[in-house]
């Protein structure tokens, strides 16, 4: 598993829909709140990679889990944007670089352009937002 940025959990943003996942990088499937419940009031799906089926878990409103369990703790998840951008060597050493990014590749195939750098190919980079 990749390290993730660490998202504060935002019950608003979850209920509305919005990625969440564990302090351990499990998938939450869907959150549901349930407002007479004495504590405890958010319940989360949780998807075991282990086996096919899914686990209901408790929370607190914060996103900290019932029990004293903190791998289970609630963050949202980053959102993953996948950008383009010509790759390039200078002919005269050996460094390349990146221009600019672009959010599709036909834009950034587009966009390659020799000049006095020697154009190599459109590479894909995936960042947080």
């Amino acid at each position: 598993m990749t390290e993730q940025k660490i998202i504060p959990f935002d019950l608003e943003k979850a209920l509305a829909g919005n990625e969440v996942i564990t302090r351990n990088g499990l998938e939450v499937i869907e959150c549901v709140y349930f407002k007479k419940r004495e504590q405890f009031n958010l319940l989360a799906l949780i998807k075991e990679p282990e086996n096919k089926y899914s686990t209901l878990k408790a929370f607190n409103d914060d996103g900290t889990f019932c029990r004293d369990e903190p791998e289970f703790d609630l963050f949202m998840k980053p959102k993953i944007i996948k950008l383009y951008g010509g790759l390039y060597k200078y002919p005269d050493d050996h460094k390349i670089l990146i221009t600019y990014l672009y959010r599709d590749h036909e834009t950034a195939t587009q966009q390659a352009s020799s000049g006095y750098k020697i154009f190599i190919k459109v590479v894909e980079i995936e960042v947080e937002e």
